[in-house]
Parts: structure tokens; sequence; C-alpha cells
């Protein structure tokens, strides 16, 4: 979208547009404000709806700061103490691994390259000799 065609109004609610749809937790748009009004705000000459535009620009910046900031340290934060918040932890995941049983895990492998096993999930082995199970 070339935003430079576009009359100084359609701009200043355009740009507004982007700045409210970033409170629906949305930073991604702040960032997209940023980049596209940059120059409009910034580098053009004066016009009547700069000064809003400018103001809606610093917002989506600030709000697109303050997100990655928190992004960041959630991240960090979740790194660092996974193994340690246990089972909370597994829950918060998104692929949740601890509640794979082995059998779930060994139906998608070939049993040709299962070369070690412990003697206990043998019946896991014989399942995977079920002929419906397809392997690809």
């Amino acid at each position: 979208m070339d935003i430079s065609k576009a009359p100084n109004p359609r701009k200043l609610q355009l740009c507004r547009t982007y700045l409210m749809n970033g409170f629906a937790f949305l930073p991604f748009v702040w960032a997209i404000n940023v980049c596209w009004f940059f120059d409009e705000a910034f580098r053009k000459p004066p016009y009547p709806e700069q000064s809003q535009i400018k103001r809606y620009v610093i917002y989506s910046a600030i709000g697109t700061v303050l997100w990655l900031i928190a992004l960041t340290t959630w991240i960090i934060i979740f790194q660092t103490n996974r193994a340690d918040w246990g089972a909370t932890a597994d829950y918060m995941s998104f692929i949740n691994l601890a509640a794979l049983n082995v059998h779930t895990i060994y139906k998608y492998l070939d049993p040709s390259i299962i070369l070690t096993y412990d003697i206990n999930e043998r019946h896991v082995l014989d399942k995977l000799k079920d002929p419906l199970i397809k392997y690809s």
C-alpha cells in the first residue's frame, strides 16, 4: 500500500486505526504503524494532520518497545525456570512432551531403527507390528 498517494485526513485515520488495533494485543500492528508512518510524521514538510500522526507514531513505537521488553523477559524467565516449575510449565508448553507415552512416540518410528529398548517396553514393539499402522 502506497500511503503517499492518500490524502492527509485518510493518513491520519489509518494511523489512528493501527494505533487502536495494537491495543487488542497485536503489537505487530504498532510496529507496522511505526514503519509506514515514520516518514510522514518526521520527514515530510509540515501539514495540519502531521502533529497527530507524529503522536500516534510515537505511541506505537513505545507500545512496540514495551511489548518486546515484556515478551523477551517472559521468554528468558520461562526458559530458565521451566524445569523447576514441573507440571505447571508442562501445561504452559505448546507441545507437551511430558504427556506423551512411549507408544505415542514409537508409533511414528520405523521399528527397524529402534535398536535399544527396555524389556518392559516389549509390548510397545509388538503393537508396532500392527498392520493398521502405516510407516513412511
